[in-house]
């Protein structure tokens, strides 16, 4: 397998239902993304499966208090801008986890358009795994990595969808070494 391959594959089997959140974010009321986005609610009306453990109470509190940083939220000017808002309310409130902070951020950018789009890849558990696949060496300390850093085959992917990429493909058992 070669990674433009794992690429196409990935296109057909998973990013489908990343680019369906995306439209239902986008097509929702500014507040109703903010609620919606914080209680990871999808477009089929379940919760998000990165944020299943939360619990149905907890994400629906974490929406109250999002929704209290509304002009907060309506005054951010970047993805960098809503992160740093949803990680006050993750260490606000007990036993979010940080996944929970970058997949609020994305529903509301996806509501606000591509402008509020990650213009990095935002490193998580997931991700890492993905990014080890690659990197014989950490290429870099911190929670973003840039998109230039990767492979030119991987930098046709927009920066949520090299995250989700990484994500997906970390747990599959093929590993291409590319850089160090």
């Amino acid at each position: 397998m070669s990674l433009q391959s794992d690429i196409a594959d990935y296109r057909a089997e998973h990013a489908g239902m990343l680019h369906v959140t995306e439209r239902f974010y986008r097509g929702l009321p500014f507040a109703d993304a903010i609620r919606y986005g914080a209680s990871a609610a999808g477009p089929y009306g379940k919760i998000d499966p990165h944020q299943r453990r939360i619990g149905v109470r907890r994400l629906r509190r974490s929406a109250e208090m999002l929704a209290r940083r509304l002009p907060e939220i309506r005054r951010a000017g970047s993805f960098a801008d809503l992160f740093v808002i949803t990680e006050k309310v993750r260490l606000e409130m007990r036993g979010l986890g940080h996944l929970w902070s970058y997949d609020t951020a994305l529903r509301i950018a996806f509501n606000r358009g591509t402008a509020f789009y990650p213009q990095a890849v935002f490193v998580q558990r997931g991700v890492v795994k993905g990014v080890r696949k690659i990197f014989t060496r950490k290429p870099a300390n911190g929670r973003t990595l840039p998109v230039d850093i990767f492979p030119k085959e991987l930098q046709q992917l927009q920066p949520f969808e090299l995250e989700n990429f990484l994500c997906v493909w970390g747990k599959q058992n093929n590993r291409i070494p590319i850089s160090d």
